[in-house]
């Protein structure tokens, strides 16, 4: 038996015996918990959970669980530029309207059923008969696009916004955003092993590198847009490089160079060129100075906005935020652009 923490919370674990029994110590009392149970990968069986309470009366609870075998699907993942198998997370899902669901009782009450890849893209994973969805996720996440194969699921979806859809499926529910590949199976009960290949397209990295005015390389500078998505990355060295690029995803690029207060902005869109060279151009600043309704100062307040130079990765020197009089200076502005400052203040933009 042991313990471990997770998302903040305390938890008790054992493994049962050859016997299939189990004990577990130091359930809290009073509070409603959950009991999860993970067959071993080889098995089979599909992972189960459910609710219990443990009151102080109570010399001894006993719970039991029936487990069920499942289907195997059987498989690998690729990316089909470069032919080479891709490292993640395969999950499983089933439809809430699953015919086979009351054999797999206590499935919808288990946490996530799950497996990972090998290095070469090979997975395994026991499923319920019936309607359902696997889905996939990389480990190089930020290479990839999300949510492929959301248009070939013919489940209903209760929420919408904008190309994400959300599933009302089990053990959890299904957003189609937080998956790299989605795939709808259907297999028959007691069926052979079903074999699917999930097949990604990588984005293509872009070299590039930072020049002053003068031509003269820059090293150790930030960008913003390195990845998909908001915050800044340091640049270690002379040169960068624009991870997972699509053409038909224009993205945007800020640079700042604190050792020199330059900066400077791509629109990198269309084909991806053989390499980037960016000169950097003098820069502004902004002095304010943030107060209440009242006109109390904010102090500690953090500031934001897409192209605004901040922390990154534990360069706490440009971290933004106001000071004990609620005043702030934010630098490595582009003239002529215009931006949009946020505030962050108790946790509420």
């Amino acid at each position: 038996m042991g313990t471990f923490v997770g998302g903040g919370k305390h938890y008790v674990a054992t493994v049962t015996d050859q016997d299939g029994r189990y004990r577990l110590e130091g359930l809290p009392i009073g509070d409603d918990d959950r009991l999860y149970l993970l067959p071993p990968n080889e098995s089979g069986y599909l992972p189960a959970g459910r609710s219990v309470r443990i009151r102080a009366d109570m010399p001894q609870a006993t719970m039991d669980f029936t487990l069920k075998q499942g289907v195997w699907v059987r498989g690998r993942v690729i990316d089909d530029r470069t032919s080479e198998g891709v490292s993640g997370r395969v999950l499983y899902y089933a439809f809430q309207d699953n015919p086979h669901r009351p054999d797999y009782a206590r499935f919808a009450g288990s946490f996530l059923h799950e497996r990972r890849t090998d290095a070469q893209g090979h997975f395994e994973i026991p499923v319920m008969p019936g309607p359902g969805i696997i889905t996939f996720t990389a480990l190089d996440h930020t290479r990839y696009r999300r949510g492929l194969g959301t248009e070939s699921i013919t489940m209903p979806t209760d929420d919408q916004r904008g190309d994400t859809k959300m599933f009302q499926t089990v053990p959890t529910r299904l957003i189609s955003d937080n998956e790299h590949i989605l795939r709808q199976i259907d297999p028959e009960v007691n069926s052979e092993p079903l074999e699917v290949t999930l097949a990604l397209t990588s984005g293509v990295d872009v070299p590039g590198r930072l020049v002053d005015a003068d031509g003269k390389p820059l090293a150790d500078g930030i960008i913003s847009g390195k990845v998909y998505g908001n915050g800044w990355h340091p640049i270690r060295g002379e040169t960068f490089r624009v991870e997972g690029y699509y053409p038909d995803r224009p993205r945007d690029l800020f640079f700042y160079h604190p050792e020199t207060d330059l900066s400077g902005y791509h629109r990198l869109e269309g084909d991806a060129p053989a390499e980037l060279t960016i000169k950097l151009q003098p820069t502004g600043s902004i002095r304010g100075r943030l107060i209440d309704k009242d006109g109390a100062p904010l102090p500690g307040v953090r500031l934001m906005g897409e192209g605004i130079p901040g922390e990154n990765f534990g360069n706490t020197r440009l971290r933004l935020s106001t000071d004990n009089d609620g005043e702030f200076e934010i630098r490595g502005l582009l003239p002529g652009r215009k931006y949009t400052v946020m505030a962050r203040y108790n946790g509420v933009l």
